[in-house]
C-alpha cells in the first residue's frame, strides 16, 4: 500500500513539473511594452508560423479579437478600384519560397507615406485581428497597437 502512495505520489508530481513547462507554439499569453499577445508568430518556427497563418486565414471567425504579433518585410500597394493603400507585414516561409501576408492599419494619425517605412524594410507589427467589408467582400486585418522598424 505504502509503494502504490508513493508511486502515485511520483506520478502526481511528474504531471505538475510537466504542466509547468512552456510549449513554444506561439499560442501563449505574453506581454510586449505592455501588450498582451495571444499568439507570437514572431517568435514561432517557420513550420509553425506557417500553420498558424493558414489556419487564421481558413477560419478567421475563430481568431477574431485575438492579438497577433508578425514580423517580415513591410509591403504596400495602391488598390485602384477602393481606391485605398494597403498595408502588409509579409511572413516568409521556408527557403523564402512562399511569401503570405497580414494586411495591417494604423491609427488615423498616420499619413501614408510619411509615416510608413520604404517598400520590403523589416517591420514587426502587434495588433487586433479585426474584419472589413469592402465592396461586397469580406477582409480581415491587425488593428496594430505597435509597429517596430527592425531594419
Amino acid at each position: 500500500m505504502k509503494k502504490i502512495l508513493i508511486v502515485v505520489l511520483i506520478l502526481c508530481l511528474g504531471i505538475l513539473l510537466l504542466a509547468g513547462c512552456s510549449n513554444d507554439d506561439g499560442m501563449t499569453d505574453n506581454r510586449a511594452n505592455g501588450i498582451d499577445i495571444d499568439i507570437d508568430m514572431a517568435a514561432m518556427s517557420t513550420t509553425m508560423a506557417q500553420a498558424t497563418f493558414h489556419n487564421i486565414i481558413e477560419q478567421p471567425t475563430d481568431f477574431l479579437g485575438y492579438v497577433i504579433r508578425a514580423s517580415g518585410p513591410y509591403f504596400s500597394f495602391y488598390w485602384d478600384q477602393a481606391g485605398i493603400y494597403n498595408h502588409f507585414v509579409m511572413i516568409v516561409f521556408g527557403d523564402e519560397c512562399c511569401r503570405m501576408g497580414f494586411e495591417f492599419r494604423l491609427p488615423d494619425h498616420y499619413v501614408y507615406p510619411d509615416d510608413f517605412p520604404p517598400q520590403l524594410t523589416p517591420i514587426e507589427v502587434t495588433g487586433l485581428l479585426s474584419r472589413y467589408e469592402l465592396q461586397g467582400s469580406g477582409f480581415i486585418y491587425l488593428a496594430v497597437d505597435e509597429l517596430i522598424i527592425l531594419g
